[in-house]
């Protein structure tokens, strides 16, 4: 009893000590309530003279997705904390041929349990647009059936989605969320993740480029030439067949390619550090095959399509 009445009288005097020394309110004591106040925020901007869409949000969710009509509309949904959503303001500002959208939020420390769960939708009418550009902290970044000539989004912890986007380049950089694309097409297609997976299915695209970290990559059914490399994570290619160039490197991840077709024209050159290679297929005709298996040189047919693996610890294995 006298221990628990001990911790209460420490408590007490902590939170006199905050108040005491809070005179202009740089703690926020509405965080010691639970108590949430729903907001929804609006705007549009004529799209007619429009070819640029910057956003820039914090903890916010970000959703940017096809619209109807030819105005852009920016709405802002959720739930906040009952004292802060009078603090939120939507920014939606035109400056000639660029429209800038964010968040104005509350930067003030909260002492306790602050809740921010809002979402920011921006609805673009569809056109072929210059440039999207979305960058977040926290929030989660969603892009649905958008098109034009570049795409770049940048995510710190969130995870980012694209779906059904045409653009003829589109870079993807994430921290340690998620990136996660698929029915993409474009000339150009680059994914970078630090700790996080990266996954693409069913794209179409001159080059793609990948790099990861501790994370795993996954390609899916999709066409054009492939680049990347992971340290700690592991590659894993699905396809029906190999048609154009691929180059992977890893460290310790593994890199396995499974195809539904066995090639008719592939080169294959894998070399690893103590990681061991093989290829299932007696049709591969070998031209380099060491006994540590860490050395596998050879070909289908006449070897037109290039693929080289080059791993460190992890092992590599081609199969149908």
């Amino acid at each position: 009893m006298r221990r628990n009445m001990g911790f209460l009288l420490i408590g007490a005097g902590v939170l006199a000590l905050l108040y005491y020394f809070n005179p202009v309110g740089v703690f926020s004591w509405n965080g010691l309530s639970f108590k949430t106040q729903d907001i929804h925020l609006e705007k549009t901007a004529e799209a007619a003279s429009l070819q640029n869409i910057t956003v820039e949000t914090g903890s916010a969710d970000t959703r940017i997705v096809k619209g109807e009509g030819d105005q852009v509309n920016v709405r802002l949904d959720g739930n906040v904390s009952k004292k802060q959503a009078e603090k939120f303001q939507l920014k939606v500002d035109a400056q000639g041929d660029t429209l800038s959208v964010g968040i104005e939020e509350p930067n003030e420390i909260g002492v306790g349990v602050t809740i921010i769960d809002v979402e920011l939708v921006v609805e673009l009418p569809e056109k072929n647009w210059k440039s999207v550009r979305v960058r977040s902290g926290s929030g989660n970044i969603d892009l649905d059936s958008l098109k034009g000539d570049s795409v770049e989004t940048k995510a710190g912890s969130g995870d980012t989605s694209l779906r059904e986007i045409k653009f003829a380049k589109l870079v993807a950089n994430a921290g340690s969320g998620n990136i996660n694309v698929s029915d993409v097409q474009g000339d150009a297609i680059t994914l970078k993740a630090d700790s996080g997976d990266i996954r693409a299915e069913q794209y179409a695209a001159n080059d793609l480029k990948f790099e990861g970290h501790s994370g795993n990559v996954e390609l899916k059914q999709g066409k054009g030439s492939l680049q990347g490399e992971t340290h700690s994570g592991d590659i894993r290619v699905e396809a029906g067949e190999l048609l154009r160039d691929a180059d992977f490197k890893s460290g310790s991840g593994n890199v396995k390619i499974e195809l539904i077709e066995e090639p008719k024209s592939l080169a294959v050159d894998f070399e690893g550090g103590s990681g061991n290679g093989s290829i299932d297929s007696e049709n591969f005709s070998y031209e380099e095959k060491n006994e540590k298996k860490n050395r596998l040189k050879g070909k289908f047919g006449s070897g037109e399509v290039k693929l080289k693996v080059r791993t460190g610890s992890g092992d590599f294995q081609l199969t149908k």
